[in-house]
């Protein structure tokens, strides 16, 4: 497991390609999104070895926004699904 997973991350896939932190989670009555939905999401991007991060939406000032399955990173996709 990395150690991105011992700082609190969830490991979603199970073998550390996917690691997803929650900030700010939804109501118990929120629907999750699914395949062709459009979604919108701040991430940042970080290097596993060293932390470095490498692109941010935050540092941008705007969310990122995509449609769930639409070839974007599919790791995104599997993430915000979740």
């Amino acid at each position: 497991m990395s150690a991105a997973s011992e700082e609190g991350g969830m490991d979603i896939c199970g073998d550390g390609t996917v690691m997803k932190w929650v900030l700010k989670e939804g109501s118990a009555s929120s629907e999750r999104p699914k395949a062709g939905d459009r979604v919108s999401v701040h991430y940042v991007g970080r290097l596993t070895a060293s932390g470095e991060e490498f692109d941010s939406s935050r540092s941008r000032g705007r969310p990122f926004e995509f449609r769930l399955g639409s070839g974007v990173i599919e790791g995104w996709s599997i993430g915000v699904a979740t």
